[in-house]
């Protein structure tokens, strides 16, 4: 009741008493006083914390006026802080350095290097959740980032970026021939495949193919692409989703050594995201692309052997509202069953009968 009374006398705020003045039932306290208040608590002022924010994000945002997707992306926050809505955002200033220093890679770089490039600290990015923040902002349709393609994972989408996990690797079954430095090798002794490292592939060039090759597939799922055996006049080149740029760089060599007349073949999941890779192989990589057993009456007779999966609701409002182009038969198939079907199932479901 003191300190009541000692804010009241100040004019800090007004009190309504009541049993004869040993008690409060009410007390307000007028908009120009909240700054003095938070003053006397030690606590920041709502407003003046909403203006340094403001101030925060237009300083962050400066730099990267000319990247649309980043620029958009601030444009929202600034939007929302001058509405006065709460961005929680501005709270973690190592978002934006994240955010800001990925627009100025010139290179691909190792995610540790990256991590040193912003926090002097190869594993801060990652163990300390600006990963996944940048993740979410990058995956955000609301800002437009051309390097997210639905369905990429963290990794392939970060790989698009300009951020390299030690995961990454090229596999390939067939007569391929590229060169590293002055050395040519040739992996048409291989017969159970080839696997390049992410550092490999960014030295190495397609150089040309070892006999006539008739065919290139793409394959999606690992299970499928081993169970292929190996063949002479085909090269199968396991994708495992979304290719990383730099497997992109290297693949682009391919159809300069290919004669005319190759067939270049996918096999993917018969789902929302097996039609989107499909989409995205032909559109970044071989323009002549066709679908390998993709269409609606290969997916009729999975059904028929027992592979279909229920269709997830959340996938369902995507592939309604996407362009199949060629694939629409099977994305109609899908909508009308309710079921989608993967690979491997196809392989599970040979094998029970």
């Amino acid at each position: 009741m003191e300190q009541i009374r000692a804010l009241e006398k100040e004019g800090l705020i007004q009190v309504t008493y009541r049993d004869m003045g040993s008690d409060v039932k009410r007390i307000d306290l007028p908009v120009a006083a909240v700054e003095k208040l938070c003053q006397r608590e030690g606590m920041e002022d709502s407003r003046q914390r909403q203006l340094r924010y403001l101030e925060e994000v237009r300083a962050w945002s400066a730099p990267v006026q000319e990247v649309p997707w980043l620029r958009s992306y601030y444009e929202d926050l600034i939007r929302r802080l001058e509405a006065g809505k709460i961005v929680k955002e501005p709270e973690d200033p190592d978002l934006f350095r994240c955010l800001n220093t990925l627009t100025e890679l010139k290179e691909p770089v190792w995610e540790r290097v990256f991590s040193c490039m912003v926090f002097k600290n190869s594993k801060k990015f990652r163990s300390g959740g600006c990963r996944e923040k940048v993740i979410s902002v990058l995956k955000n349709g609301l800002y437009g980032c051309p390097f997210y393609e639905e369905g990429m994972t963290d990794d392939g989408l970060l790989a698009a970026c300009g951020i390299l996990t030690y995961s990454q690797t090229l596999e390939w079954k067939g007569p391929l021939q590229y060169q590293i430095m002055e050395v040519q090798a040739d992996t048409s002794m291989l017969r159970y495949g080839c696997v390049l490292n992410a550092q490999t592939l960014e030295h190495a060039k397609i150089s040309g193919c070892s006999g006539c090759v008739s065919t290139v597939m793409t394959i999606e799922n690992k299970t499928n692409y081993e169970n292929m055996a190996y063949a002479e006049d085909t090269l199968y080149i396991y994708c495992h989703g979304f290719f990383s740029p730099k497997e992109l760089r290297f693949l682009s060599g391919l159809c300069s050594v290919l004669p005319a007349g190759v067939k270049y073949l996918h096999w993917g999941d018969m789902d929302y995201g097996g039609i989107r890779i499909y989409q995205y192989i032909k559109r970044h990589l071989f323009p002549e692309l066709i679908p390998y057993r993709m269409g609606a009456r290969d997916f009729e007779e999975a059904i028929r052997m027992g592979a279909g999966i229920d269709l997830e609701e959340s996938a369902k409002e995507k592939l309604e509202n996407m362009d199949a182009g060629e694939l629409d038969g099977l994305k109609q198939a899908i909508l009308r069953t309710g079921k989608t079907v993967e690979q491997e199932m196809l392989l599970a479901a040979a094998c029970s009968r």
